[in-house]
């Protein structure tokens, strides 16, 4: 059998829980405000982390573009500094033309014609100073090879080439094998790498029928 005391406590305990229920009521719209201004707080963060994020890309768009045009310039350097190179090549190679055309081969066609009469006199000679005039003959061909220039010696029995030969004497000759070779040489010619300085002279043999010299003959007398 419960006691008035214990009844007693149990009313307490019971009054007790209702009025913090009642007094949790009262605190339901101070929470509710409370929520509120956290969610608001929370929305202005998005907000500012949204703003942030559009400044983040907008940097970005800013930095492709400066990149690109950071490219276009670098490109366009390049291509300047290509087309210098380049012009800077040409007109190297045009002073070096230049001075070839001008200077080397004009200076270097003077010494043909010493070469051509040291070459009679040596051939000419009876023996006297003889090794002299070999000998300037060697250091004129010295010379010429200081400036790049060789010189064209044609054999006997060479194909006619009308780009390093120049015919100066015809032999006839019977036999069709002989036609347009080389029967001797006059003078030698002269080249600078590609370029033809001065053909060599040759006698050339030329081809002539035997039959139609002798229907030329007998048409010739024939005729007297």
């Amino acid at each position: 059998m419960i006691s008035k005391a214990e009844k007693l406590n149990d009313l307490a305990a019971e009054d007790k829980q209702l009025l913090q229920a009642v007094l949790g009521l009262f605190a339901v719209p101070q929470m509710l405000e409370q929520i509120e201004q956290e969610v608001a707080g929370y929305g202005e963060r998005l907000l500012r982390i949204e703003e942030a994020q559009c400044l983040h890309e907008d940097g970005i768009r800013e930095l492709e573009g400066l990149h690109r045009k950071q490219s276009q310039a670098l490109e366009a350097f390049y291509r300047k500094q290509s087309c210098m190179e380049e012009a800077s090549r040409q007109q190297t190679l045009l002073s070096q033309q230049h001075y070839d055309r001008h200077v080397v081969e004009p200076l270097t066609r003077r010494v043909f014609p010493l070469i051509d009469m040291l070459s009679d006199a040596s051939k000419n000679n009876d023996g006297q100073h003889l090794d002299i005039l070999e000998a300037i003959q060697a250091d004129l061909h010295e010379l010429l090879a200081g400036y790049g220039v060789e010189p064209i010696f044609v054999s006997v029995g060479d194909i006619f080439d009308a780009k390093t030969m120049q015919p100066v004497h015809f032999v006839p000759t019977h036999r069709v094998t002989k036609d347009k070779t080389v029967e001797f040489m006059v003078r030698p010619g002269f080249r600078r790498e590609e370029r033809v300085l001065r053909v060599a002279m040759v006698g050339l043999y030329r081809f002539e029928n035997p039959q139609s010299i002798t229907l030329l003959t007998r048409k010739g007398e024939n005729h007297e």
